[in-house]
């Protein structure tokens, strides 16, 4: 496992230390939480334009999608 050193101003400093208190977790481990969730939505995102690139374009929007699936059985 490799550590990591991260800057923060003491205002950020101050900030991260209070959310972590208010969630019951170290800043260290908020800061990692936070890390991987934004690694995680990137890569989200890189599939989403990447599939949306390779497909045909159409689009539904989500009356169109709900409606569809009210009417289906079962």
């Amino acid at each position: 496992m490799e550590t990591l050193t991260v800057h923060f101003t003491d205002w950020q400093a101050h900030a991260l230390h209070e959310l972590a208190d208010a969630a019951g977790l170290t800043a260290a481990e908020l800061a990692r939480q936070a890390v991987l969730k934004f690694m995680e939505d990137e890569a989200d995102a890189r599939q989403l334009h990447e599939a949306m690139a390779s497909d045909d374009g159409q689009r539904f929007s989500l009356a169109e999608v709900l409606r569809v699936v009210e009417n289906q059985p079962g």
